[in-house]
C-alpha cells in the first residue's frame, strides 16, 4: 500500500524487523510455460540431488563411529579458526 518514495513502520518478519522503502514499481512478467521449463526442470534437479547428498552424508554419520584423540593434535588443530 506504499506510494512510491514512501516508508513502511517497523515490519517483523521470519528473518528479523524492518523498513521497507518504495522506490519504484514494475509491472510483474507472465512467461509460458516452454519459455521456463528448462528452468523449473534443472532446479528441481538441483533440488533433488542435494537432498540426496544431504541424507547420504547423514546416513554415513549415523552409522559411523568418530572419535578424536585430542592429545595427538596440535593447539592449532583445536582453536575455532581451524
Amino acid at each position: 500500500n506504499l506510494k512510491i518514495g514512501e516508508i513502511s513502520e517497523i515490519v517483523k518478519t521470519k528473518f528479523g524487523y524492518h523498513i521497507i522503502k518504495l522506490e519504484e514499481r514494475k509491472s510483474s512478467e507472465k512467461m509460458l510455460y516452454s519459455e521456463v521449463k528448462d528452468s523449473i526442470k534443472g532446479k528441481l534437479q538441483l533440488e533433488q540431488r542435494d537432498k540426496r547428498l544431504t541424507d547420504y552424508i547423514k546416513n554415513l554419520k549415523d552409522k559411523t563411529k568418530i572419535i578424536i584423540y585430542k592429545e595427538f593434535l596440535g593447539a592449532d588443530a583445536l582453536s575455532p579458526s581451524h
